[in-house]
């Protein structure tokens, strides 16, 4: 690897830093003595990691059973097909009032 300090062209080797006073040869590699080492990745079974969290966005208006039913249902497909306990899985509701959502360029309350 090869960089400029001060007009001067410097090379680093394994060995010293070619073309510079003993201390940067010095700091150079003390610099890569003290890189750390990668340990391997560790592999997490799929059942022991970590859910995102869903968050759900709906206007208001839904029953808590309707919630509570629709919650249960997300839960139990999220199970299913991420292969995860369903202690892992955390769910957001957010009602959003229909005179802050839009489609279509128009709001919903005005539809």
């Amino acid at each position: 690897m090869a960089f400029r300090f001060g007009g001067q062209l410097f090379a680093i080797t394994n060995q010293a830093v070619l073309g510079a006073n003993p201390f940067c040869a010095f700091i150079a590699q003390a610099r890569r003595a003290r890189l750390p080492s990668r340990p391997a990745p560790r592999r997490v079974p799929a059942e022991q990691q970590t859910m995102p969290m869903l968050r759900l966005e709906m206007h208001p208006g839904r029953t808590p059973e309707q919630k509570r039913e629709f919650v249960r249902e997300v839960t139990r497909v999220a199970v299913e097909i991420l292969k995860c306990p369903p202690e892992s899985v955390d769910i957001v509701i957010q009602e959003i009032p229909r005179e802050l959502w839009a489609k279509a360029g128009k709001l919903v309350s005005e539809a």
